[in-house]
């Protein structure tokens, strides 16, 4: 069965208008052609609720997908209508993500399942940085302006900045 769609990003397989959907709670995403309504789906290694499309450093355009799961996913916009998923890369997260923001044009900025600390996720590299991990904070309220992260200290009056290049988080 179908389920709620979560996320969705119009992309271009040259020059051909595909839709990808994400679902919640489903393992897999639908492509559905603009034009002609055909659909398929790419099952998925985890869960994915959101997506964003990224340029990768050759230049190729992609979608990243992510979700409550230990999967980020990363899907080829081109040729995707033949490939059908088999240009799909997954990559592990060892703390998963709970939540995730897009932070400048190639990072992820993600709490952890134990909603304890950051993690950073390097769209470009494939890699994920632990940058802290500290208890309680209130992560809905975070903010970034340029490579600084501002949140809200749980339970206290406290903002906190966190330095995304050194991962040194400071209270103001």
């Amino acid at each position: 069965g179908t389920s709620q769609p979560t996320a969705m990003v119009l992309v271009e397989d040259g020059g051909h208008p595909l839709l990808v959907v994400a679902g919640n709670g489903a393992q897999r995403v639908a492509i559905v052609d603009v034009e002609t309504a055909y659909s398929f789906y790419i099952e998925l290694g985890g869960y994915v609720s959101a997506l964003l499309e990224h340029v990768r450093a050759d230049g190729a355009p992609e979608v990243v997908m992510y979700g409550s799961s230990q999967w980020i996913c990363f899907l080829a916009v081109d040729d995707l209508a033949q490939e059908k998923g088999s240009n799909l890369e997954e990559v592990f997260i060892e703390d998963g993500v709970a939540t995730a923001w897009q932070c400048g044009t190639d990072a992820l900025l993600a709490v952890p399942y134990s909603g304890y600390g950051l993690t950073l996720i390097d769209l470009t590299e494939r890699e994920a940085t632990r940058l802290t991990s500290d208890e309680g904070y209130s992560w809905s309220d975070a903010d970034a302006y340029g490579d600084i992260l501002f949140y809200a200290g749980g339970g206290d009056d406290r903002v906190i900045s966190l330095d995304l290049e050194t991962g040194h988080p400071e209270p103001l």
